[in-house]
């Protein structure tokens, strides 16, 4: 389950990272909505969901 949460915030860092490369572009540019039509904050979400959800059976593995 650890390799699980190392994996998801990877994933969270690199959504995160492309959503700062399309941010650089400036609105309207080809590249910028490309990368906005990839869904990038839902994606974002729900990987932040998954980490939680990781970090909350690992500080408590019986249940809550």
């Amino acid at each position: 389950m650890v390799n699980e949460l190392r994996k998801a915030e990877e994933v969270r860092d690199r959504i995160v990272g492309l959503d700062q490369i399309a941010r650089s572009y400036p609105e309207g540019h080809h590249t910028r909505v490309l990368l906005e039509n990839l869904g990038l904050e839902g994606a974002l979400r729900a990987v932040e969901e998954d980490i939680s959800r990781l970090r909350e059976a690992l500080l408590h593995p019986g249940g809550t």
